[in-house]
């Protein structure tokens, strides 16, 4: 079974790209909804966060208050990259478990193909867990157009929200193939065919 890790920045395209490839049979594990189901309720995960950031990231029933969360590891001060860093080492480490949970099941149904879908791919180690890695890419000004519209949000909050995301070269570097998306999906849909049919003949 090849793994295939699936990442890009916001309004890059990736979900679209995640999507096209499920309705060609591929099974993905999306590490984003990994992490709201983890947190959604009173869980091993949760308990962790709270003893790391405190109680008062906890709803009643032991949910996770995000909104709170991100006020503390993402105030400005010197301390926000350990913060951060910190955050990350704890979430990635459960939703790796379920990754592979999920690695295992597809590998017992002799599944050709399976995704790893992760924003932050790289910088979680996920990337460990995959044979080749696909980075989605668009240009500045594509992605604006896609997170105002998507998200309903001012431009400066877009430009904001782009820059506090790693750029092209970070992906290109890293990145065994890249898909460019700039056009409509039917454009992008052939791509990712084309891209299928080169990694399916290898």
């Amino acid at each position: 079974m090849l793994v295939i890790g699936l990442t890009g920045g916001s309004g890059c395209g990736k979900n679209e790209v995640a999507k096209i490839l499920f309705e060609r049979g591929i099974a993905t594990i999306d590490t984003d909804s990994v992490y709201h189901g983890l947190v959604s309720s009173d869980s091993e995960c949760t308990r962790e966060l709270a003893r790391a950031f405190g109680d008062d990231i906890l709803n009643a029933d032991g949910s996770l208050l995000r909104s709170r969360l991100a006020e503390i590891v993402f105030f400005d001060d010197s301390e926000r990259s350990s913060r951060m860093k910190l955050l990350g080492d704890i979430t990635h480490r459960y939703i790796k478990v379920e990754t592979e949970a999920f690695l295992q099941k597809e590998a017992e149904k002799a599944a050709r193909f399976a995704v790893i879908d992760a924003p932050v791919l790289f910088e979680s180690g996920f990337s460990d867990l995959c044979d080749t890695t696909l980075a989605v890419l668009a240009s500045r000004k594509t992605r604006l157009m896609r997170i105002m519209a998507r998200d309903g949000i001012s431009e400066a909050r877009a430009e904001a929200r782009l820059d506090a995301q790693p750029n092209d070269d970070f992906y290109m570097a890293r990145a065994d193939f890249v898909i460019h998306n700039d056009g409509d999906l039917a454009a992008l849909a052939k791509e990712v065919d084309r891209w299928l049919l080169y990694i399916d003949q290898k």
